[in-house]
């Protein structure tokens, strides 16, 4: 069966890790977003991620994008989207894996690693209210 994906697209789907987790820290900052993923022109086996959130009032998007958005489950699946090697648009909602790394539990052991590691980089004022509820109940059973 042939592929249709481009190898940057490829790439980035297989640090999963790294996907996940961009995909939901974007879905609480801004909510339900598509990841647009572009080649980097500069490198072209990397992809630019973009996230992308629609605005309904102007028509878009189209009513298959449309339903996606509203009916993933951003604690467990990400919206991609990206034109294949036949020159389409497609989105894909992807799905964690049953028993694997879901996109809001690898936020959170990344934002815990980062708060630990590197304070710094992290703002502490735009950490969702559950996160920081999970970190206080962590800290009082120590």
């Amino acid at each position: 069966m042939k592929s249709y994906i481009p190898q940057y697209v490829q790439n980035v789907l297989d640090d999963w890790d790294g996907l996940a987790f961009h995909a939901y820290d974007c879905f609480e900052k801004s909510g339900r977003v598509v990841m647009a993923l572009e080649e980097d022109e500069n490198n072209p086996s990397q992809a630019k991620i973009i996230a992308v959130s629609y605005d309904y009032q102007q028509g878009k998007p189209d009513t298959t994008v449309a339903g996606l958005l509203v009916k993933y489950d951003p604690l467990y699946e990400i919206l991609v989207q990206f034109v294949d090697l036949q020159g389409n648009i497609r989105t894909q909602r992807l799905r964690t894996a049953p028993d694997n790394r879901n996109p809001m539990g690898i936020y959170f052991f990344e934002m815990l690693r980062r708060i630990e590691e590197e304070p710094n980089s992290v703002d502490m004022a735009t950490l969702p209210e559950w996160f920081i509820q999970a970190v206080e109940k962590l800290n009082q059973s120590r």
